[in-house]
């Protein structure tokens, strides 16, 4: 699962003997149990310089 304030993450897929295997890094991995992957606000409102992608609310870089 990919947290919010992972700032890095890669990931590779390959296929062997008919299935296919995908595996990913992270960088400034988080894992806090019964903690929110993402924080609670409105869409966009913490996207630096206010670069939002309306339609899919993402923040862009």
């Amino acid at each position: 699962m990919v947290w919010g304030s992972n700032q890095y993450i890669g990931c590779a897929t390959q296929r062997c003997n008919g299935f296919y295997f995908t595996s990913c890094l992270y960088k400034s991995y988080v894992n806090t149990i019964g903690a929110s992957i993402y924080p609670i606000g409105a869409v966009c409102s913490q996207c630096p310089g206010g670069n939002c992608v309306g339609n899919v609310g993402l923040c862009s870089f």
